[in-house]
């Protein structure tokens, strides 16, 4: 089992490398946002790729779960940790789940899907990129690139939209999701095929996640008011109608919006409680190192 396991990494690493070419398949877009369906060119680097696709997720579900996720920047030893951010905003979320829903719906055992976003900031864009794929009924989620300021006239906007697993920078991202015990792992990929930097992936227990936040909104004798877990397709689930019915309202996902930004401000109350404790102590510190060097007795001049 493990020889598989290291084989499989081994060709991922030797692709990543060696610079694959990658095709893809338009979802849905516009100018500066896009969600398609990605894979290697060549045959022999996707032998080795065989993701559990296409995978049935309602629209809702997988709001309720893109909302969760959460990027840090990784930083050096010396530098300051910033605060975790939600991957995506509100908006960001209802423009890409449909086609992030589709393209998993509608991907081949060998393609993963990607998402692209740019938004205007002064002289340049920020650009948010990265990716999606169930495998062994876990769903990941990729991370390259979050709120990168690049600017128009640079080609790497376009490097980015040819490939979204590709990092602008080499520093990383931290991914987490709320809550952590939906969390079966988090690792770097070289999935994009991309020669430098990784990026970063988040695997979730979705099917857990969705049954545990359904679960107290099920009454005896009715319906769930949350989509059941992620069912994958298979030779008789892919006459699935198309459209899956949209059974989370729109109050349950705002209280658990609400309640996901209570969670956020007890955090970083509690960041600010420690910070004053810290800048506490460092005084009484640089209080008593001052004393002592003033109550030091005079040097003798030398003779």
């Amino acid at each position: 089992m493990l020889a598989r396991i290291f084989a499989g990494v081994l060709v991922l690493l030797c692709t990543g490398c060696a610079g694959q070419t990658i095709v893809s398949r338009t979802v849905s877009g516009e100018a500066n946002w896009f969600v398609r369906l990605d894979t290697f060119l060549e045959t022999r680097a996707t032998a080795d790729l065989r993701f559990d696709h296409p995978a049935e997720f309602s629209e809702a579900a997988l709001a309720a779960i893109l909302s969760r996720v959460q990027v840090q920047e990784r930083v050096g030893l010396l530098e300051r940790k910033p605060f975790p951010q939600f991957l995506f905003s509100s908006g960001e979320i209802k423009q890409l789940a449909p086609g992030l829903q589709k393209a998993l719906r509608t991907a081949k055992p060998t393609e993963w899907a990607v998402f692209y976003s740019a938004l205007p900031a002064g002289g340049g864009q920020e650009v948010t990129s990265g990716g999606l794929f169930v495998k062994d009924n876990m769903l990941h989620v990729v991370v390259a690139n979050h709120h990168d300021r690049v600017p128009s006239d640079s080609g790497s906007l376009a490097a980015i939209r040819t490939n979204p697993l590709s990092p602008l920078s080499g520093k990383g991202l931290a991914l987490s999701f709320d809550p952590q015990k939906f969390i079966s792992g988090v690792q770097t990929t070289w999935l994009g095929g991309a020669g430098g930097a990784p990026a970063s992936e988040l695997i979730l227990n979705q099917s857990a996640f969705l049954a545990e936040v359904s679960a107290p909104a099920v009454a005896p004798g009715a319906a769930s008011t949350l989509p059941p877990p992620l069912v994958v397709s298979g030779p008789q689930s892919a006459a699935a109608p198309q459209d899956a019915p949209r059974n989370v309202s729109s109050y349950t996902l705002m209280k658990e919006q609400v309640a996901g930004m209570q969670t956020e401000i007890e955090r970083l109350q509690r960041r600010l409680e420690e910070q004053d404790d810290d800048i506490a102590m460092l005084k009484t510190r640089l209080f008593e190192l001052d004393s002592i060097l003033k109550n030091q007795p005079p040097k003798k001049p030398a003779r």
